[in-house]
């Protein structure tokens, strides 16, 4: 099926990514799109997309970037709350030198202040390699799962 540029008026060919299942039978057997290579006793329904399919050997090479990536994104995330996270935690132990802050407008931000000017950048991120020990396989096992049941159920 051609398919008319708006711009110019001309049909053209489809793109080469809009086909369908039926077209990704041109040879006997069934054929893999991106590496265009038979697969044996590999069934695509027609009414799936090829995606759905994938080979062991790249599911678990996804599997294994997912988990990765996951844990870089939770770690990325902790890091950039971290030092909001250090002063609340200062607020909820009540510390003696903190309690003027809190309830008051913008005690957070001068908290904040306070630390940075006594201890410096380290003082905002105090007790966050340990946060991000334990953010690490949390959040890349969580990711990559979520990967894997939404890759199963397409």
């Amino acid at each position: 099926m051609p398919i008319v540029d708006r711009h110019a008026g001309a049909a053209s060919e489809p793109y080469p990514h809009s086909s369908t299942p039926s077209s990704l039978y041109t040879r006997e057997g069934n054929i893999d799109p991106v590496h265009d290579k038979e697969i044996e006793g590999m069934a695509f329904p027609a009414d799936k997309t090829i995606e759905a399919a994938h080979i062991p050997e790249e599911n678990t090479s996804y599997a294994v970037k997912t988990l990765i990536i996951g844990g870089i994104a939770g770690c990325t995330a902790k890091t950039v709350v971290a030092p909001l996270d250090r002063v609340k935690i200062l607020f909820q132990t009540h510390n003696a030198h903190f309690a003027k802050y809190a309830g008051t407008h913008f005690g957070l931000l001068k908290a904040g202040a306070a630390i940075y000017r006594k201890y410096g950048v380290r003082g905002l991120f105090q007790g966050h390699s340990m946060q991000l020990a334990r953010i690490f396989p949390y959040s890349a096992i969580k990711f990559m799962t979520y990967e894997q049941l939404k890759m199963a159920s397409i």
